[in-house]
């Protein structure tokens, strides 16, 4: 699954990181990875409610 991929579910269930990965069969560490990744490229946190909008 791609980042863009992740970022979107995180943002389809409303940033539940638990929901994801039940949703994905990983670990919540799993998706806590990809979105560090993600804040590493975009240079904020994606669940910061602003980034969101």
């Amino acid at each position: 699954m791609s980042l863009k991929s992740c970022r979107g579910l995180i943002y389809d269930k409303d940033g539940s990181v638990a929901e994801v990965a039940s949703q994905l069969h990983l670990h919540r560490t799993s998706i806590y990875n990809r979105l560090g990744r993600i804040r590493d490229l975009i240079g904020v946190d994606p669940l910061n409610g602003y980034v969101r909008l």
